[in-house]
């Protein structure tokens, strides 16, 4: 067994599990809690709900024992990583760091992807936390724990192989052989509360099953705030990329309309009714897509898309979209409201065969950043004129 045991708890539910059963029942591990370092890493936007479980129940539970626990976040957009707290007698989760994952999503105008690999965990957890323990590991053997379940043996396959020689993986969760259902049981029988699942109050995943919606609505009604930074997320995206909802095929919007959550839109319109917003020239390059079994680029489907950003003029959003359609009237361009409220004019729509290419002008938030990633330019006057 190694010296040092790093536990990696998300404060949601299959973590909180581990790390409650090993603070309560010792012969359910095999070190002392003199070994155990349990870390944290904020992504800036967890419900109100995980943080009241956190402060009445496991905050006391880790300070009654004295395991030592740290907070870290990302630094800044171009990374590192700053410790906000690190104590054996903790008393709460901490809201956010100087950068949050929110602060990417609205500045880039996207959001979190379920296609592929978990980028926003990567971004906003793995490159915070991974160099924190690197530095108190300093060269040394570890485990690392990580709250995975039985359901989840991809995850832990893909876990085994990070984090280098010295890194360990640990999932006693799958050693006991508990599903999630068995976690929620047994926090269930300790708190005598069912534990709040832990996610991004604009997380993809909740819209992925009828289930997860169900509990988003339940969630957005206690804490409408957290249903309102999910819409203004996606009305940043949908600026930039009217196909953007932030489920894969159902909207934030969509889900608060559905469920009449009215004090949820209200609460988002009235920020976008008064923030800053930014007049944007958006451009997409859309290659055709290379098909495996074809051995080649079909160009009747297309590829994923380069993308240029770049903010034109700033001001209040009545301003900009007046300015937008006078715009377009004097150059006979195609202009409107779209279903998601946002006021877009086209200069030309992408179409087969590809290679193609879109642009628009948009009245977006203004977080949005420029954005014109290296070589569009050439390849946007190559593909331009055709």
């Amino acid at each position: 067994m190694s010296t040092r045991v790093v536990a990696s708890w998300g404060c949601g539910v299959e973590s909180t599990a581990m790390l409650v059963r090993w603070l309560l029942e010792p012969d359910s591990r095999d070190f002392p809690l003199s070994a155990l370092r349990v870390c944290t890493a904020l992504t800036g936007s967890e419900y109100r709900s995980t943080h009241a479980a956190v402060r009445r129940f496991a905050a006391p539970l880790l300070a009654r024992h004295g395991v030592r626990w740290t907070q870290v976040a990302r630094a800044s957009q171009a990374g590192g990583h700053v410790v906000m707290a690190d104590s054996r007698r903790p008393t709460e989760l901490v809201r956010r760091g100087p950068w949050a994952l929110i602060d990417e999503l609205s500045a880039s105008g996207t959001v979190p992807s379920v296609v592929g690999a978990r980028l926003c965990s990567l971004h906003a957890k793995a490159e915070a936390l991974q160099p924190y323990i690197d530095g108190f590991t300093a060269g040394a053997p570890y485990e690392h724990a990580m709250g995975y379940a039985i359901g989840e043996e991809r995850r832990s396959d893909r876990d085994r192989g990070l984090g280098g020689p010295l890194r360990t993986g640990l999932y006693p969760l799958q050693v006991w052989n508990w599903r999630r259902s068995d976690a929620l049981t047994y926090l269930r029988d300790t708190f005598d509360i069912d534990w709040p699942r832990s996610c991004c109050t604009f997380c993809p995943y909740q819209l992925g099953s009828r289930a997860g919606r169900a509990d988003l609505v339940d969630r957005w009604s206690a804490e409408p705030t957290a249903g309102a930074e999910a819409v203004l997320v996606e009305y940043a995206a949908l600026a930039l990329n009217p196909r953007a909802l932030l489920g894969k095929t159902v909207g934030a919007a969509q889900l608060a309309r559905e469920h009449d959550l009215e004090h949820v839109l209200a609460m988002a319109g009235e920020v976008v009714a008064h923030t800053e917003h930014v007049l944007v020239d958006v451009r997409r390059i859309f290659p055709a897509r290379h098909v495996k079994e074809l051995g080649r680029a079909d160009p009747a489907r297309k590829g994923p898309p380069r993308r240029s950003v770049r903010r034109l003029r700033t001001g209040g959003r009545t301003e900009l979209e007046a300015l937008l359609r006078r715009s377009c009237r004097r150059h006979n361009l195609d202009v409107g409201v779209d279903e998601h409220g946002i006021t877009r004019a086209w200069v030309r729509r992408h179409e087969a065969p590809y290679p193609s290419v879109e642009r628009f002008l948009v009245v977006a938030p203004a977080t949005v950043n420029t954005k014109v990633p290296a070589g569009f330019e050439e390849a946007w006057q190559r593909h331009h004129a055709r």
